[in-house]
């Protein structure tokens, strides 16, 4: 057969084919066609097309019930005040999470808080459970208290101090309140032995630290004030109101002496920056680090906030 009769054919039949293929018409988009011809038998490579309605049906067949949602446990700081238990498993305490995988000594594995709520004493006692089996016991603090543990190597000797602190928040005067003890690890026996710290013992009987504080009497509206701590001294300016409402009239002509406690503990890489609010139910804050120098923890960098 010559070339020419065979181009003809060959032209012939792709135009037969343009034809049929000119029937098909795509719809919307989703990929579905029509044809005039009937459709051929699905291979295992084609799938025939589902109708939303039996595609609905077989993802309900196919997907199993969910289950009932449990209820959500409703947190509240005042939750721990009658708890006895680990403190990461305080489920209905707001502040749970403060205590949830944490590492206090360093060692990389994860220690835990027990509590245990002295009922007719009204405290409670805290015990870090570190992960190697060794302990760290802090003093009793109230039971209405709030406890933070922080730690920082403050020494330099590769080993974590550990700050246990509780806070009063719910308090009519939060500022007024607070506890607090550092510990160190003894290298030679392993077991963490309280700090002494260039703060005064609660006239309380708590195991608040704090400053004591010398106040003059007023002189119209200004009270000098000095820490016996570092004999840091202040002029502070306070509205009339608060001296006729506040001041103890029996002292208007001495000298006045008070420990104040320490409200506020944070815990840098350096130091602990430290509040304490010198005048009841005021607002004004002396602030002040506790800073480790070779031998002591000693004060540094006091300075007198008044109330904004």
């Amino acid at each position: 057969m010559k070339k020419k009769q065979v181009l003809g054919i060959l032209l012939s039949a792709a135009t037969l084919l343009a034809a049929c293929g000119s029937n098909q018409t795509a719809d919307n988009g989703r990929g579905n066609y029509t044809q005039e011809e009937e459709d051929p038998t699905p291979t295992q490579e084609e799938k025939p097309e589902v109708t939303p309605t039996e595609e609905a049906s077989a993802v309900t067949e196919e997907t199993p019930t969910p289950t009932e949602a449990e209820p959500e446990v409703e947190k509240s700081l005042f939750a721990i005040w009658e708890y006895t238990g680990y403190m990461d498993e305080a489920v209905e305490y707001e502040l749970q999470d403060e205590f949830i995988d944490k590492d206090y000594d360093g060692d990389g594995i994860a220690d835990k808080v027990y509590r245990e709520w002295d009922k007719d004493a009204q405290t409670a006692k805290y015990t870090i459970e570190f992960g190697n089996g060794s302990k760290l016991v802090a003093p009793l603090f109230w039971e209405t208290g709030f406890p933070h543990i922080q730690s920082a190597d403050l020494t330099g000797n590769g080993f974590n101090e550990i700050l246990v602190s509780v806070s009063y928040d719910t308090s009519t005067d939060p500022m007024s309140f607070g506890e607090m003890a550092m510990f160190s690890l003894d290298e030679n026996s392993g077991v963490y032995e309280e700090i002494k710290l260039p703060l005064s013992d609660a006239a309380d009987g708590s195991a608040g630290k704090g400053l004591d504080i010398l106040y003059k009497p007023p002189v119209e509206n200004t009270v000098s004030i000095s820490v016996k701590q570092n004999d840091f001294k202040y002029d502070a300016e306070l509205e009339a109101s608060y001296l006729n409402g506040y001041w103890k009239s029996d002292l208007t002509n001495k000298d006045y002496n008070e420990t104040r406690v320490v409200f506020d503990a944070v815990m840098s890489e350096k130091a602990v920056h430290c509040s304490v609010q010198p005048f009841f139910k005021y607002g004004d804050v002396i602030e002040f680090d506790l800073v480790y120098n070779g031998k002591d923890f000693e004060i540094k960098d006091m300075k007198y906030i008044p109330m904004q």
